[in-house]
């Protein structure tokens, strides 16, 4: 009964990953003309994540009222456009802040949580350069969120990177800068791809990948290239550009891969894209394990999420360009390929936001647009379910099965997830004091063969920016 009941599974999911995701969508006006950028945060600790979107006058807060729905929006106005906008605690009082790029000028906006979710504004980041994009994440493992930002000056077509570290107060001082070659450059990304519990950088600059492996200090060493193969060989007919980078665990071995998208150009609305797998070997080398076309038109931003609920990471690209606007899900299969591509909802966008919002375990899309000045709120109707989410009020592990002082037989099925402010970057597994799986999502389920007896269930949820928390069952093998 138990093999007919696994085929059945089996098929069911492979029925599944099949079938085009379903939303419910939602259409929320902003305060200005454009939406150029939002995030998601639980600004108000109230347990339910809300949205913050960016516009040509400053920044919108929309508040979620539960089941996926929000109210608002109360503005704050910003010196600039609100582009480039991110949620993290910069001033370690528990509470989400905002960033918010000055796109092409010398500084970060920064909006401090009064402590209730609403806002007063902060000493802006000042850079060396105009800045053009910024990530952050405590490069030094001081508790305290650091940022890499790209600034360049396109008069004298001179790009860099610079490290601003976190004081802990809400403001930044200057770190490492890294000098580029030139200004087709895409990220940075920060993310721990060497597994060595240290933030490393990834970008791309025509026509090679790039990965720096941070040093734990703020610091980075000299970067590892990767150079995808050429597609367009004559200019006269097309031309080849890197246009994204995306990091994901493509094949569930709990590394970091890395997939790079390059575009291929003709003109407006014209050209194709072509996606390159880099597989992690284990220690932050990657060997190129294959490519495949489609994805919408060329260019575009990649996002990575398990959107179906099949515990395999989707690969997203958002186009917005005004005449070949697309968003396009290729499911992931959970072994560094990729299933049948589909369209998702989203045209002349700007943003996506990756999250469950209704807190039912499936994850939903939040698209701005700067056509239109507003955002849809895009809620997951048909995916799989998993293990409906804690409070996001605060970094919480929830583990739905087993349940504490069950009688289980082998194989167990663990189901957890867990939530935060900021949202999960992955989840542990632990069995008697040992670290048996991890995921690099905000929910998990895995099956795992134990001995006859006790044993102890742990899971751990690791913030996105810092923190972790756990929660553990025992449950009586027989």
């Amino acid at each position: 009964m138990r093999i007919r009941l696994t085929l059945l599974f089996t098929l069911l999911l492979a029925t599944f990953a099949s079938a085009q995701v379903t939303f419910k969508d939602t259409f929320y006006q902003s305060s200005g003309s454009q939406a150029l950028g939002e995030t998601s945060g639980d600004f108000n600790r109230d347990g339910k994540p809300d949205m913050a979107v960016g516009t040509n006058g400053g920044v919108d807060i929309f508040t979620n009222t539960g089941g996926g729905n929000f109210s608002g929006p109360i503005t704050y106005a910003l010196p600039s456009d609100g582009s480039g906008i991110t949620t993290v605690d910069v001033n370690n009082d528990g509470w989400l802040d905002l960033l918010a790029l000055n796109y092409r000028q010398n500084s970060i906006n920064v909006l401090l949580n009064n402590g209730d979710g609403t806002f007063r504004n902060g000493t802006p980041v000042t850079l060396s350069m105009p800045g053009v994009a910024y990530a952050a994440g405590d490069l030094n493992n001081d508790g305290k969120v650091d940022l890499v930002a790209l600034e360049c000056d396109f008069n004298i077509s001179k790009c860099q990177f610079q490290v601003l570290k976190g004081t802990g107060t809400g403001t930044f001082t200057g770190g490492q800068v890294l000098a580029l070659a030139n200004t087709s450059i895409v990220g940075p990304v920060l993310a721990d791809v060497s597994g060595d519990g240290k933030l490393d950088l990834i970008n791309t600059r025509d026509p090679k990948l790039f990965v720096w492996r941070g040093n734990g200090d703020g610091t980075f060493a000299a970067p590892t290239s990767y150079q995808p193969p050429p597609v367009c060989t004559d200019i006269n007919v097309c031309g080849d550009s890197l246009s994204s980078v995306a990091v994901g665990d493509f094949n569930n071995d709990a590394a970091l891969d890395i997939i790079v998208q390059q575009a291929h150009y003709c003109g407006s609305a014209c050209g194709n894209n072509t996606e390159y797998v880099y597989k992690n070997n284990g220690s932050g080398s990657f060997t190129l394990a294959g490519s495949f076309g489609g994805m919408g038109t060329a260019g575009g931003v990649l996002f990575v999420t398990d959107l179906n609920g099949d515990q395999n990471m989707d690969l997203i690209n958002m186009n917005g360009d005004h005449f070949g606007c697309s968003t396009v899900l290729a499911p992931g299969k959970g072994n560094l390929t990729f299933g049948s591509q589909s369209g998702l909802p989203g045209c002349e966008s700007s943003d996506m936001v990756t999250r469950d919002l209704n807190l039912d375990s499936r994850h939903d899309l939040a698209i701005s647009t700067w056509l239109g000045g507003g955002w849809s709120a895009d809620i997951n109707t048909s995916a799989f379910t998993n293990c409906a989410p804690p409070s996001s009020a605060n970094l919480a592990a929830k583990i739905c099965g087993p349940a504490n002082n069950a009688s289980v037989t082998s194989p167990v099925l663990v189901k957890a997830s867990g939530n935060s402010p900021a949202g999960i970057r992955r989840l542990e597994i632990w069995i008697d004091g040992v670290k048996k799986y991890e995921k690099w999502n905000d929910q998990v389920a895995k099956r795992f063969t134990l001995a006859a007896g006790s044993h102890r269930i742990a899971v751990v949820a690791i913030d996105m920016y810092k923190g972790t928390a756990k929660t553990s069952v025992t449950v009586s093998v027989h």
